[in-house]
């Protein structure tokens, strides 16, 4: 009985020993589960990378001549995401990458002069924009853009009825790396905290 005993002693504590071993290592991978869900990685919204912005930008406002892909003044989400372009609330269509790939917008000239247009664009592999198509009561036109190592459009071609070209000379950025003067344009940024 003794032997029995001592065997029955022997093979609880080796359990316990075992599924206290697994519970360990059980309680471990949930440990190590939980680490990898809290460090998250900085993930950058479409939009902000197809206007090149660093940062978490809450809105932007430029005046002066400037080459405007999608308006002056834009207004974004806490997650990047454009919510208003000049006080309005846009009509944006995304594809599944959740990248804007058409701008449907009404624009008054004077009272007599409407502009109902829309603008569609165009990407590389990296989400990176390289040409806008835009239609508008003017005519029908693509616009193609060449940018420097920031990422910064450093010139611009209109393949269209007129055909011209420029060019964009960045003189001044604030401390996200983005422009806020450049040729006779100045651009005013806020951030979200």
């Amino acid at each position: 009985m003794k032997k029995l005993l001592s065997i029955s002693v022997i093979c609880m504590a080796a359990m316990m020993v075992a599924c206290g071993g697994k519970q360990q290592s059980a309680s471990k991978d949930a440990d190590s589960l939980a680490v990898e869900n809290i460090v998250e990685e900085e993930t950058t919204s479409s939009d902000y990378v197809m206007l090149n912005l660093k940062g978490k930008v809450k809105s932007y406002e430029m005046s002066g001549f400037w080459w405007e892909i999608i308006g002056p003044k834009v207004e974004f989400d806490e997650t990047g995401q454009i919510i208003k372009i000049n006080g309005e609330t846009p009509n944006l269509v995304r594809n599944d990458k959740g990248q804007i790939i058409k701008y449907s917008y009404r624009e008054e000239y004077d009272s007599d002069c409407f502009d109902d247009g829309s603008q569609e664009y165009f990407y590389d592999e990296n989400g990176v924009l390289v040409k806008m198509t835009t239609h508008s009561f003017w005519g029908d036109w693509d616009t193609v853009f060449k940018r420097d190592e920031g990422g910064n459009i450093v010139a611009w071609e209109n393949l269209g009825p007129d055909g011209d070209k420029g060019t964009n000379k960045y003189i001044e950025f604030d401390e996200q790396g983005n422009w806020t003067k450049q040729g006779d344009a100045t651009r005013k940024l806020t951030y979200w905290e």
